[in-house]
């Protein structure tokens, strides 16, 4: 009896569509590590190191798969089961070193010279030169500062190729993000160009690769709405407090620098495929964020040691509340043991990086928040948790310059002889005139960016800010608006509690993030501290990796469940990837 050919070819592709090399064995089969040659897929030629056929009687060395008889030998269908289930995720490897053999070997160099790349690069090449000419006679800029703005661009993009490496520089730019250099162009600051590159690698990879670009996420129809109803809401304000249309293009350009970082988390999502990449990018948001200290120490420095500094983020309270949340996620991942050594010295840096951001910008409302997610984050880590945070607790108390020590001292004094008004420093003045404009339009709002005009029609009589994130989405987008923002933080709360009873990194990982929003809502209550793109951007690249994470988990317990029920079927069929053309996320 014959055995059925195994499911990959037994021979490689033509010389004349692809240049020779060995055929990779068939899926599931590791490479002989000795020589690098395989042993032949064909069944019907002796010893092979694959699968076992039933059937045939060649020696084995790999899974054990089943075979029923074709219809031809008088069985019933024909089928090939794999029964090693714990080895079931490792062949995916294998199955894309085997794809990759099928694709034609083109030199990069081979690929510039298609018609398409040539007519592509002639007209970007006519368009840049016509655009620095009118650019030279419109704008009064240089013909050279275009060429070092183009010379930028191709960094980037060359840069960007790869989108799942180029989230690896969003960590360390967050930090910064204020101080980035700026471009004479209007609408081509660093931010904006980031911005495009990241869209670009994303989409265009998902394009080129014929896969899908957007994935289904516990975030994207909440945020789309929340994006949408912002949109509204600015267009409404600019006729109801503001100018008019001649209002409408900086009041949308004002709204795109606010929720510029939220568009971070549908290019993570989408973009991280795998537990490392998911890892590795969890490590660097901690490290990225120690990095960032060293702007406010600069800027520190820069005022003789003894004012208040936001750093690279420019805003005293968000730096605050940057660093706290960092300080609650790297005290997570440190106390989880890293496998590495070096690992655990650049967690220890960037937590006393953190530290540092958090006590010289002195935001008492950050340093709450800090303080109260990071004792239940004790309370409920055991030991070792318990350590670091009296550790972290104590470092950040000796450290404290006097100036800081000074404001919190005067805000106890203040509180305690009934003067809260004064030791909020106006807090609750502001927060009762915001009050007052909810009451002008509490349904849908005054509109996006309009509440310092609305409260000069108030008692208060100055347009201030509302230093209570929930009051100004309230008075500025109506109920929708607060509506949505708490669902955003209720399903990553939710994703983290969900990601906490599951084992190793993503354990972790939920842990990490649900003491990171327990901070980021305390500190929301003193302040807008979301609608900034170090603030937002963060906060999406940790959900993304959150959600992520639940997906993989997902997707692997489902091929597992599948792979089971077909063995105990009879009838196990070969299993899918779990990312790319053809798998589960499909």
């Amino acid at each position: 009896m014959s055995s059925s050919p195994l499911p990959f070819p037994s021979a490689p592709p033509s010389a004349t569509d692809r240049k020779a090399r060995p055929v990779p064995p068939p899926f599931g089969v590791p490479l002989d590590s000795s020589n690098g040659d395989t042993a032949s897929a064909d069944p019907t030629n002796g010893p092979i190191a694959g699968p076992s056929v039933s059937g045939t009687a060649s020696p084995i060395a790999g899974p054990s798969v089943s075979r029923r008889t074709t219809p031809s030998e008088g069985g019933g269908r024909s089928s090939v089961g794999h029964a090693n289930i714990p080895n079931f995720f490792a062949e995916e490897e294998d199955s894309r070193r085997y794809l990759r053999h099928l694709e034609p070997d083109i030199s990069f160099l081979d690929r510039l010279k298609t018609p398409a790349f040539i007519i592509l690069a002639i007209c970007v090449a006519l368009f840049f030169v016509l655009f620095s000419t009118w650019a030279h006679y419109n704008l009064d800029q240089a013909p050279h500062r275009m060429f070092k703005i183009l010379a930028g661009v191709i960094f980037l993009v060359l840069l960007f190729v790869r989108p799942e490496h180029t989230l690896l520089v969003l960590p360390f730019a967050l930090p910064f993000s204020e101080r980035l250099p700026v471009s004479p162009l209007p609408m081509a600051n660093s931010k904006n160009i980031l911005m495009a590159a990241l869209l670009l690698a994303w989409i265009g990879h998902g394009v080129l690769r014929g896969e899908r670009i957007m994935e289904r996420s516990p975030w994207n129809r909440p945020l789309l709405l929340f994006f949408g109803w912002a949109v509204l809401t600015t267009i409404f304000g600019v006729f109801n407090m503001g100018d008019g249309a001649s209002d409408i293009y900086p009041m949308l350009q004002s709204l795109w620098n606010h929720l510029m970082g939220f568009v971070l988390f549908f290019v993570t999502f989408n973009t991280v495929r795998t537990r490392e990449q998911v890892q590795r990018l969890a490590y660097l948001y901690c490290v990225g964020a120690g990095f960032g200290a060293l702007g406010v120490l600069s800027e520190y420095r820069g005022y003789s040691y003894g004012k208040r500094v936001g750093g690279g983020m420019g805003d005293i309270n968000g730096a605050g509340a940057y660093f706290a949340g960092a300080i609650v996620v790297t005290l997570e991942v440190l106390a989880a043991k890293a496998k590495r050594g070096w690992h655990r010295v650049l967690l220890v840096g960037a937590l006393i990086g953190s530290g540092v951001g958090l006590i010289l910008p002195a935001s008492r409302g950050a340093i709450l928040a800090c303080g109260f997610s990071g004792g239940l984050q004790a309370l409920r880590g055991g030991p070792v948790r318990i350590l670091l945070v009296a550790i972290t607790a104590i470092g950040i108390f000796f450290a404290m310059p006097d100036h800081v020590k000074q404001r919190f001292t005067e805000t106890q004094e203040e509180v305690a002889s009934g003067d809260v008004e004064k030791g909020s420093s106006g807090r609750t003045e502001i927060w009762k005139a915001t009050v007052d404009v909810i009451a002008m339009s509490p349904l849908i709002g005054v509109g996006w960016g309009q509440l310092p005009t609305a409260m000069e029609q108030t008692a208060y009589g100055d347009g201030r800010v509302a230093h209570n994130l929930y009051l100004e989405i309230w008075a500025e987008a109506g109920i929708p608006g607060l509506v949505l923002v708490l669902v955003l933080f209720g399903i990553g709360i939710r994703e983290a509690l969900a990601l906490r009873r599951e084992e190793g990194f993503a354990r972790i990982l939920g842990n990490a993030f649900f003491y990171y929003m327990l901070a980021l809502v305390i500190a929301n209550v003193f302040g807008g501290r979301l609608f900034t793109f170090y603030s937002s951007g963060a906060l999406s690249i940790l959900a993304a990796l959150v959600f992520r994470m639940r997906a993989i988990i997902e997707e692997e317990r489902l091929a597992a469940w599948q792979a089971r029920r077909a063995q105990l079927e009879g009838d196990a069929p070969l299993p899918l990837p779990l990312h790319g053309p053809g798998s589960l996320s499909r």
